[in-house]
């Protein structure tokens, strides 16, 4: 069989769990704000999922001069928590 069936739209969910992150500036814009790229991996080390946020604003100004900052605004957007070793 190599037709296609039409059937009521279903939602599919599937469950991966991921155990690290990776995260980049890929745009900045001086006194402005900037543009980050995220990649969750698995255990394994397969890509996940990837992704891009804006930081402008309030926040881009909080940003300073520590990079922890990034890492804990992209967390923090994604509901994740850095493990502590």
């Amino acid at each position: 069989m190599t037709d296609k069936i039409e059937i009521k739209e279903h939602q599919l969910v599937e469950t991966q769990t991921i155990t690290k992150v990776a995260v980049q500036v890929i745009q900045l814009v001086l006194n402005q704000g900037c543009k980050l790229s995220y990649l969750l991996y698995s255990d394994d080390g397969k890509l996940v999922k990837n992704g891009i946020m804006d930081l402008y604003g309030d926040d881009y100004a909080a940003w300073g001069s520590n990079d922890q900052f990034i890492i804990d605004y992209v967390l923090g957007k994604l509901g994740l928590i850095q493990k502590t070793i």
